[in-house]
């Protein structure tokens, strides 16, 4: 998986060397998180040369589900029932549903979790977004996030990390952000990577956004007609506003890296 990763323009806490701590201990759980995710998602090697979409594409006319090819992947609406019965036992986690409208009237919903210690009144040190599953496709990105979660709720082998994490870290975490797109993806159309409306929501923000070349065929690239024109992106500027993070990650799937920003180019880093 690739993970990008933003520290928000807001002030560090007084003890940096105590954010940075913080944000260490997360970056070091994610990235066993993501691991073991992949493990336990791991397919065994196919004889045949075609990669995992393209031969996902040529099943659709014999069984044409992800339920059948592929089983061990949660649909959206699993996802979302797993969330609702953790936040049920999990103390310390909140689970909301936030609307968003786009520019056409559209409206989606996106779960959003928020975990931090349970009975911690005081701030974190460290304020994490994160944001898995822009990408409908990536399937095991919002699989990466649910175990996570599950992580941080001290249902995994990782939950002793979990609770070192948590004393000086809380979590704001999409786990399915183009559920609408998600779904389709379930029912076989496996190269899926917009929203509904055809907009690829990691090039619809507003940092160096440009307008797609549409003679360039790209249409799972294409960047929107405006910056946050669309549903989802405008629920995620919404919960990034509110919630000021001092660290931001979004995960994807189909690299292995970790990308600092800007990743528009390779000459300009963050501030």
């Amino acid at each position: 998986s690739h993970i990008g990763c933003i520290n928000a323009s807001t002030p560090f806490p007084d003890s940096k060397r105590s954010f940075g701590a913080a944000m260490f201990r997360t970056f070091i759980l994610v990235v066993l998180t993501a691991a073991t995710t992949a493990t336990r998602f791991q397919m065994k090697p196919s004889r045949s040369k075609l990669g995992f979409l393209e031969r996902g594409a040529r099943s659709m006319s014999k069984s044409g589900t992800m339920a059948s090819l592929y089983p061990f992947y949660h649909t959206t609406d699993a996802i979302k029932m797993e969330l609702q019965a953790l936040a049920s036992r999990c103390h310390g986690m909140q689970l909301e549903t936030v609307a968003g409208h786009g520019d056409d009237g559209q409206e989606r919903d996106i779960d959003v979790v928020t975990i931090r210690a349970s009975g911690d009144a005081t701030p974190a040190a460290n304020r994490v977004f994160m944001l898995f599953g822009e990408h409908s496709r990536e399937l095991i990105s919002p699989e990466s996030g649910l175990h996570f979660i599950k992580t941080l709720c001290g249902e995994t082998d990782l939950s002793p990390q979990a609770t070192q994490v948590l004393k000086d870290s809380e979590f704001r975490i999409v786990v399915n952000g183009n559920p609408a797109s998600r779904q389709k993806v379930e029912q076989g159309d496996f190269c899926l990577r917009v929203n509904p409306d055809g907009v690829d929501l990691n090039r619809n923000w507003d940092e160096q956004w440009q307008p797609s070349d549409d003679d360039m065929g790209l249409q799972q690239t294409n960047s929107g007609p405006k910056p946050f024109s669309e549903p989802e992106t405008r629920v995620f500027k919404e919960l990034v506003q509110q919630y000021k993070p001092t660290t931001f990650l979004t995960v994807h799937s189909g690299t292995k890296g970790m990308y600092m920003p800007w990743a528009y180019d390779m000459e300009h880093l963050a501030q």
